[in-house]
């Protein structure tokens, strides 16, 4: 009778835990709060690894929720679930493109060139414009990148 009942009681906790639902939420910017962050296949630790980011602060895009779960989706489209503790709200945008993309002084195509940026580099957002400009933190200081070369500005 107690390994009937114990039988059961596993059950129903397997149902359970099997019945969370992912609330899709409007799309959101976040980035990724740490160096190492196991993206799986559900929202919860029993569920597999699928990959693993290695990329502090890069941009995602958060699309649901279960409890402490976020579903994300990169720069490529992948998606996965990922703990809410490894998400951060601090905006980020990943540079695109085919080739170098130009950081200025001003938000002004005219202005000062202050450096050339490959695709792949990641940088704090500080405010973005209307018209297309968004003025970045990076590591060699502050400026201006059309936000046409940014996966993380404007719509997600």
């Amino acid at each position: 009778m107690k390994n009937a009942l114990l039988a059961s009681l596993v059950v129903l906790f397997a149902l359970d835990a099997g019945a969370q639902t992912a609330r899709e939420v409007e799309p959101r910017f976040g980035s990724l709060r740490s160096d190492e962050v196991n993206v799986r296949k559900g929202p919860g630790l029993n569920f597999p690894i699928q990959w693993v980011f290695r990329r502090r602060n890069l941009p995602v895009v958060i699309t649901a929720e279960v409890d402490n779960w976020r579903r994300i989706r990169d720069y490529e489209g992948e998606e996965g679930w990922v703990e809410r503790s490894l998400i951060s709200t601090r905006k980020t945008v990943l540079v695109q493109g085919d080739g170098m993309q130009e950081l200025f002084e001003e938000a002004d195509d005219g202005s000062d060139l202050m450096a050339q940026v490959e695709p792949g580099v990641t940088a704090r957002i500080v405010s973005c414009q209307p018209d297309g400009w968004c003025m970045l933190d990076t590591d060699i200081g502050r400026g201006w990148m059309k936000t046409d070369a940014l996966w993380g500005a404007g719509e997600p």
